[in-house]
């Protein structure tokens, strides 16, 4: 059993990483790095579901999907509301267990 003290510290550590996230984004999304922006929503999506980060779980599964298969216009929007999402993730730290999970 993990205890909530290790678990809050894990969701600290992933909320400190998060302005390189952002950073790592913006400069894929500038050279339109379809592949790039796919591998890095898909590993954001696994980690924010295991830390109970569900609307950023959620923003990240738009945005693999976009980079797959939307138009330039879609990735950007799914992009934008994935860096908005990793904003409030940053902010909050703790937001997950503000989430009801």
């Amino acid at each position: 059993q993990v205890q909530p003290l290790r678990i809050s510290k894990i969701v600290a550590r992933f909320a400190s990483t998060v302005h390189g996230e952002i950073g790592g984004l913006e400069l894929e999304l500038a050279a339109a790095d379809r592949k790039a922006i796919a591998d890095r929503a898909h590993r954001l999506k696994g980690t924010s579901g295991f830390l109970g980060f569900s609307q950023l779980r959620q923003c990240m599964l738009r945005l693999e999907n976009a980079s797959h298969a939307g138009s330039d216009e879609e990735l950007r929007a799914a992009a934008m509301a994935a860096i908005g999402e990793l904003q409030r993730v940053r902010v909050d730290g703790g937001g997950a267990m503000s989430e009801g999970h």
